[in-house]
């Protein structure tokens, strides 16, 4: 997908379309934790992004490539900045997450137990 804005709220509203079988409350966290992954990429990467969405019966992931082979930093919450709070987020909320180098891309993923999270 292009990396703009018209092309994050497609890939948050295709997440919620591929997860209507997951809990709500599972399905909602894949989408803001998708929406920080996907913002991520498309204000730090190559103008482009992949997204994949994968279930199974006790867990979903979500992976997000993109042209840019830096690797996301959690950062801690500060008032004094109006951005970083994304991967903070996700570190939080996912059950597992990670950064993958693929030839020329990153993937940056995360994993959501459907029995609820583990961490």
């Amino acid at each position: 997908m292009a990396g703009d804005a018209a092309s994050l709220r497609d890939a948050r509203h295709m997440v919620a379309d591929t997860l209507t079988d997951v809990p709500d409350d599972v399905r909602d966290m894949a989408v803001l934790l998708a929406g920080e992954v996907l913002t991520n990429s498309v204000v730090h990467g190559g103008g482009w992004f992949l997204l994949q969405v994968d279930t199974a019966p006790d867990w979903v992931h979500v992976e997000v490539a993109d042209s840019t082979p830096g690797e996301p930093t959690v950062l801690r919450p500060s008032r004094d900045r109006d951005h970083g709070r994304g991967m903070a987020i996700v570190d939080a909320m996912a059950s597992a997450w990670g950064v993958e180098q693929r030839g020329s891309h990153k993937v940056v993923w995360f994993d959501l137990a459907l029995g609820g999270w583990t961490r």
